[in-house]
């Protein structure tokens, strides 16, 4: 798999100007952050923040009061922290937008004639990817009963490979001629193609 292929991970600065568990997603188990609605409270705030310096610099300007230097430092302090939080809410966006971008898997191999029509190891595949935070499209969930009726399941699993991004392939994929439709599939409209057993974190 392309080193493009692999979700890109966050690095937080050592110093930031608000508490970690003040943004939703950082941790294991919290919610993803709303970017848009964090990105436009930082351009609120940093509004917030030029009127004072503009209060400020206009009181300097007509009243002599030794206080107003400090002030004014404390302001220009805030709004320096202000668009440092800009820049990393812009960060997290963009990299976030890539992982969930790039994080959608449909996995392809072989079904028919196969004990159990291969299920465990579509299914053990599907974990081992979901655990390295893709979304993952599992044709064995998608149609929980054996693959009698061929047509249908076939219809049911193009449809859910041309919502991903890339398609994982399966041990013994070479010998299922569905599977090999389904990489026709996702080469002809631009889907990546990868070995599952390659797809790292």
């Amino acid at each position: 798999m392309s080193n493009d292929s692999k979700v890109s991970g966050r690095v937080a600065p050592e110093t930031r100007p608000f508490e970690t568990a003040d943004i939703g997603g950082l941790m294991p188990g919290m919610p993803e952050p709303d970017f848009p609605a964090a990105l436009a409270e930082a351009k609120r705030c940093a509004r917030l923040t030029y009127d004072a310096l503009a209060l400020i610099d206009e009181l300097q300007r007509t009243t002599e009061v030794r206080h107003f230097p400090a002030a004014l430092a404390e302001a220009k302090r805030c709004a320096r922290l202000t668009y440092d939080a800009l820049a990393l809410i812009d960060e997290w966006q963009r990299t976030t937008e890539v992982r969930l971008k790039r994080q959608r898997i449909y996995i392809s191999g072989p079904m028919m004639g196969l004990p159990g029509s291969n299920f465990p190891a579509f299914h053990a595949e599907a974990d081992r990817l979901r655990n390295l935070g893709y979304t993952v499209l599992n044709p064995a969930e998608i149609n929980p009963n054996s693959p009698t009726n061929l047509c249908g399941c076939m219809r049911r699993g193009l449809t859910a490979l041309l919502t991903c991004d890339t398609l994982a392939l399966l041990d013994g994929w070479q010998r299922s001629h569905e599977a090999h439709l389904e990489m026709h599939v996702a080469h002809r409209v631009g889907i990546e193609i990868v070995v599952a057993k390659d797809v790292a974190a």
